[in-house]
């Protein structure tokens, strides 16, 4: 799981490394986190979708806003990449992370982590504080 839609020059060789260590090629997971461009960087996240190709994508719990182009360029970029790409098994965008898709979730207790989402229900103006949070558990 990549949880930052980021891959740049400061991050990538970091981001390759790890992808190598558990022998994998590409990301299952991608989680925008928010849309904002610290967290979220259209140009990046191009490269990502080429690069990396992750099978689902989880994004934000809050719509878009309209007025901020990367926000708006980076949406368009997640919903073709989809487009394109319908022969990837198990393929999903997560336009929200709300409570239908949380309820959703398989029940990680037979697992050996237990994974969880946490997501903002108030809607900030300021963007970044409604980031969504996902938080690895290990079971001991």
């Amino acid at each position: 799981m990549l949880g930052e839609a980021r891959y740049n020059d400061g991050n990538n060789n970091s981001i390759l490394h790890e992808i190598g260590v558990c022998k994998k090629t590409s990301i299952d997971v991608l989680h925008i986190i928010s849309w904002d461009a610290d967290h979220c960087a259209y140009g990046e996240l191009d490269v990502i979708f080429k690069k990396l190709t992750p099978k689902t994508i989880e994004c934000p719990g809050y719509d878009i806003d309209r007025d901020i182009q990367n926000q708006v360029d980076s949406l368009k970029l997640v919903n073709n990449y989809l487009s394109r790409n319908t022969n990837v098994p198990k393929q999903v965008v997560v336009n929200k992370l709300d409570d239908e898709y949380i309820s959703g979730l398989d029940n990680a207790s037979e697992w050996t982590y237990n994974n969880t989402i946490y997501n903002n229900k108030k809607d900030y103006q300021e963007h970044n504080n409604n980031s969504s949070i996902k938080l690895f558990r290990v079971r001991l």
